[in-house]
């Protein structure tokens, strides 16, 4: 069974991993209020960008560390060998594309926004920065996962959200209709804790003064950077595509609808980041690249959850967002909220898919997995937003979904063996999907709450079919406990 220390990192790993997200949905609220349409619209499109630059700053660098503290940590040379080698990785890259934006960035913005929609100075150069900074906290707040330190992580992760919420709050109300304060907000937080991140680690490891990790690094990065590159395109291309075709407008009504489901996506990293130490540790024990009953416990647990969160967040967000948001424009994004959340049930496959990559170093395959879906998904989403405009939009983000699952899935079975409970992890979520599919056809604005608290009560019967043995394990166990606990 899973142990109660996990759920209690998890419990960590989950809520406090996801305050930086989670500072974006706090926000959401004044950044619609105090913000035109436009404007927010724009500033997504600025948040995209920061996070295309953090993907070639951080080169990979936040997912090779951790793998090789598993590798090294019983090495104390060697760990800080490795550890050293890393962080003078990371700061050579960022001061040479500093230096590198400044002369590129605003060829590059005028040539891609003709319309001066989007400008480099000082908002694009800002982003540029946010990036760096951002990629230095994530490259620290990673090792402190497998590092085991759940009460520093949760100390750092606190203060970055309390400075983002204080100075874009701030921002906003001294520059009101303006991007001043959400583009300084996320710089000068991501500055104080980058800082503060770089000096642990140098303090801890050093500079690296030899080459002699760098082959190994640049081989497990590069592919890395690669499927990164094409992960962001998945995720973020659509919106540049809405500019081109629609206005900055539609931009942000389809951003506030994908933001909404940031929610779902807090609870699901969260969880990913308390998992996949713990299948890391397990597959290191057994040393087979197989599926085991072990590590199929948490996947399965990890689908379960996701199924039954789903309709909630259903119920709640069109019931509670309209307390908070007042610009109305925004409601026209909550009809897409059933599609786009939907979309969640391939990533519990994705994510499953994805941890033996990262474990066994096998990240030369990873491009592969999306190659052919991000070429797929720019091709779709030009003609489908072209043609069905923001609809369009929303149904290339479901779809996809559930196509670079299946790509994952292919290329993964070449270097690991999966058996797994096709009922719970297949079939199940398929079922699901459907019937909610049905039921969002089904639902129209004056029944939607009916017909989500049905989905609500369809969710909870088929997992409890599903998983009602596991959960009888758990009921069991907990009762033992308890009557140990009355005999002493």
């Amino acid at each position: 069974m899973i142990s109660k220390e996990f759920f209690k990192s998890s419990l960590v790993y989950s809520v406090v991993g996801a305050l930086p997200l989670a500072a974006s949905v706090l926000l959401l609220p004044f950044y619609t209020n105090l913000l035109s349409t436009a404007d927010f619209g724009r500033l997504a499109l600025y948040i995209s960008f920061s996070f295309l630059i953090q993907i070639m700053v951080s080169f990979g660098l936040d997912s090779y560390i951790t793998v090789q503290y598993i590798e090294y940590q019983s090495d104390r040379r060697l760990l800080r060998e490795n550890m050293s080698a890393i962080t003078t990785a990371f700061l050579t890259i960022s001061a040479v594309f500093t230096l590198l934006s400044l002369f590129t960035g605003p060829v590059l913005f005028a040539l891609i926004f003709r319309d001066g929609s989007l400008s480099f100075y000082p908002w694009g150069f800002m982003s540029v920065l946010t990036a760096i900074f951002h990629g230095a906290f994530k490259l620290y707040t990673n090792l402190l996962i497998y590092q085991q330190r759940p009460g520093r992580y949760f100390w750092v992760n606190i203060i970055n959200f309390i400075l983002v919420i204080a100075i874009s709050l701030g921002g906003l109300y001294l520059f009101p209709k303006s991007l001043t304060g959400p583009m300084w907000g996320r710089l000068l937080s991501a500055f104080v804790l980058a800082i503060f991140s770089i000096q642990v680690l140098l303090g801890s490891y050093g500079v690296a003064r030899g080459r002699a990790f760098f082959k190994g690094m640049l081989s497990y990065c590069y592919p890395l950077v690669i499927y990164s590159l094409l992960f962001w395109s998945l995720s973020y291309i659509d919106r540049f595509i809405i500019n081109y075709f629609m206005r900055a407008e539609d931009v942000a009504i389809y951003d506030f609808a994908v933001k909404c489901t940031l929610l779902i996506e807090f609870f699901q990293g969260g969880l990913v980041s308390a998992i996949y130490p713990k299948v890391f540790g397990i597959w290191k024990e057994q040393k087979i690249p197989a599926s085991s009953v072990q590590v199929n416990r948490y996947f399965n647990g990890f689908s379960a959850a996701t199924l039954l969160v789903l309709p909630l967040f259903l119920i709640v967000v069109p019931v509670l967002v309209p307390l908070v948001v007042r610009q109305e424009a925004y409601y026209a994004g909550f009809s897409f909220l059933p599609l786009l959340s939907l979309g969640f049930i391939a990533r519990t496959l994705f994510f499953m898919f994805l941890a033996p990559f990262y474990y066994f170093r096998k990240t030369r395959l990873l491009p592969r997995v999306l190659l052919f879906s991000a070429l797929l998904q720019l091709v779709l989403s030009v003609w489908f937003i072209k043609v069905w405009g923001l609809a369009g939009a929303v149904w290339i983000n479901f779809i996809m979904k559930w196509v670079v699952a299946g790509f994952a899935f292919n290329e993964c079975r070449k270097i690991f063996t999966f058996r797994i409970n096709k009922v719970k992890l297949i079939w199940l979520p398929l079922v699901y999907t459907l019937i909610f599919l049905a039921a969002g056809q089904a639902a129209g604005p004056g029944n939607a709450l009916f017909v989500f608290l049905g989905e609500t009560l369809v969710s909870i019967a088929l997992v409890f079919l599903v998983y009602r043995r596991e959960l009888f394990m758990l009921l069991d166990q907990w009762r033992r406990k308890n009557r140990l606990a009355s005999a002493a």
